[in-house]
């Protein structure tokens, strides 16, 4: 994990259920590490890890963190 993000995924993570944290947490920084690893030798490898464990994090409370307090999402809709 970036020391930049630090903040804002653990603000994310109190979203979620306590159960489940370490778990979204230790997926977090797999995602980050392969993504770094892909992408060795290039200038952005560090962004792009960041971007892409972040949307993952933001996707995942998203789906699971308002279900927990409560809340739903309206289904997509078709045309």
């Amino acid at each position: 994990m970036h020391s930049h993000d630090t903040k804002w995924v653990q603000e994310q993570l109190a979203l979620m259920p306590s159960q489940m944290r370490d778990q979204v947490l230790k997926k977090y920084e797999a995602v980050y590490s392969q993504v770094v690893s892909e992408n060795a030798g290039k200038i952005a490898a560090e962004g792009l890890a960041r971007r892409e464990a972040n949307t993952r994090l933001r996707e995942c409370v998203d789906k699971f963190g308002l279900a927990y307090g409560g809340q739903t999402i309206s289904p997509p809709r078709v045309k």
